[in-house]
């Protein structure tokens, strides 16, 4: 087998989706610093080509789940607090994010199943700001018992 060259490696599959996820990844906040997260993961998580991978930030802003199949998956939310998060899920066929709910106030878990079709998706939980009251809880986002500070 002879090496392609770089041109023709762009006719590969998922070629043009590699620079689409890119850029999802990229406008996400201080993506510099995101780390694996596999551990909120609650869900079962085959192998193979359903195999699910997840990403935070260690601040807690956000996580990122990229599901390849069609599944339920369960993420530990916990590091979003009382204060709550947004949804989105992002098509890395089409570089299109759809917001799905923007006050959803689950504090421990989210069950969540992919739309009915069979591809690749990737579940965005963004942190909404921290409540007016304060409030000490654990964390698994920045793994530290903090003091959620007024907003």
């Amino acid at each position: 087998d002879t090496i392609p060259y770089w041109h023709q490696s762009l006719d590969y599959p998922g070629a043009f989706q590699i620079g689409i996820l890119h850029r999802f990844i990229a406008q996400l906040p201080e993506t510099e610093t995101r780390v694996p997260a596999n551990e909120l993961l609650l869900s079962e998580n085959p192998m193979g080509s359903s195999h699910v991978r997840v990403l935070k930030h260690p601040g807690g802003q956000w996580v990122a789940a990229y599901i390849p199949s069609k599944q339920k998956i369960t993420l530990d939310v916990r590091c979003f607090g009382v204060a709550g998060f947004e949804i989105r899920l992002f098509n890395p066929i089409y570089g299109i994010t759809n917001k799905m709910s923007s006050d959803i106030t689950e504090s421990l878990i989210l069950n969540m199943t992919t739309p009915k079709n069979d591809q690749d998706w990737v579940l965005l939980l963004k942190a909404k700001p921290a409540s007016r009251s304060k409030q000490t809880e654990y964390r698994p986002c920045d793994h530290a018992v903090i003091n959620q500070a007024t907003g």
